[in-house]
C-alpha cells in the first residue's frame, strides 16, 4: 500500500508540474492592437485612404502629409485591421475583381508596431476605422494636390522668368537698326540706304 500510494503520489505530482510548465509556456493571449505588448508607442488618429500600394503592402495614405503608414499586426498570423474595415475591402474585391481597386478612405485610428520590411516609414496596426466609403484610384489626398500646386506654380514662375529674361535679352540686342528698317535697307541702292542711315541718324 505504501509504494503503491507513493507512486501515485509521485506521478501526481509530476503531472501536476508538467501542467504548471506548460501553463506558464502558454502564450497569453492579447489584444489584436491597442494594448498589445508588442506596441511601440502611444495609438493616434489619422484621416486617409486604405490601399494596396505598389510594394503589395497595405497602406494607409494620410490626408494631412501624403505618408504613408504601413499596415503591420502587432504579432504574426495576428490581423491586422478590424473587422469591419476586413469586410467593407472583401466586398470592394467583389465588386470589382481587383485588390488594387481597394480604396477606402476613412478614419483611422492606428497603433505603432516594430517595423518588419524594407518599405521605410511608420508601420502601425488599425485599432478602427469609422466614416468608411469608397474613392476612385484616381483619387488624390489633400496633402498631394497641395504638393501638386505648388510644384505647378513653381513651374510657371520660373516660365514667366525666362520669358523676361528673353525680352531682356531681346531688347540688348535691339540696340542696332529695327528688322523692317534693315530689311528695306536691303532692297534699296547704295545712295537710298546712305540715306536711311543718315535719317537714322538724325
Amino acid at each position: 500500500m505504501t509504494w503503491r500510494f507513493c507512486e501515485h503520489l509521485i506521478r501526481g505530482l509530476a503531472l501536476a508540474c508538467i501542467v504548471g510548465v506548460s501553463a506558464i509556456a502558454a502564450p497569453v493571449h492579447e489584444p489584436r492592437c491597442r494594448g498589445n505588448s508588442a506596441l511601440i508607442g502611444q495609438c493616434y488618429w489619422i484621416r486617409g485612404v486604405y490601399a494596396l500600394s505598389a510594394d503589395a503592402a497595405m497602406i494607409i495614405e494620410r490626408d494631412d502629409n501624403g505618408r504613408w503608414v504601413i499596415i503591420r499586426g502587432a504579432h504574426h498570423r495576428r490581423s491586422a485591421e478590424p473587422g469591419n474595415l476586413i469586410r467593407f475591402a472583401t466586398k470592394m474585391v467583389r465588386d470589382t475583381g481587383y485588390m488594387s481597386l481597394v480604396n477606402v478612405h476613412g478614419v483611422y485610428e492606428v497603433c505603432p508596431v516594430p517595423q518588419d520590411g524594407a518599405i521605410e516609414g511608420a508601420y502601425a496596426c488599425i485599432q478602427s476605422a469609422t466614416r468608411l466609403r469608397r474613392v476612385s484610384p484616381d483619387w488624390v489626398s489633400p496633402a498631394r494636390k497641395r504638393l501638386h500646386d505648388r510644384d505647378a506654380a513653381a513651374k510657371e514662375r520660373d516660365e514667366a522668368r525666362a520669358v523676361s529674361a528673353q525680352k531682356e535679352a531681346g531688347a540688348l540686342a535691339g540696340t542696332s537698326l529695327p528688322s523692317s528698317v534693315a530689311a528695306r535697307r536691303q532692297r534699296l541702292p547704295s545712295r537710298a540706304r546712305g540715306a536711311i542711315i543718315g535719317h537714322d541718324r538724325s
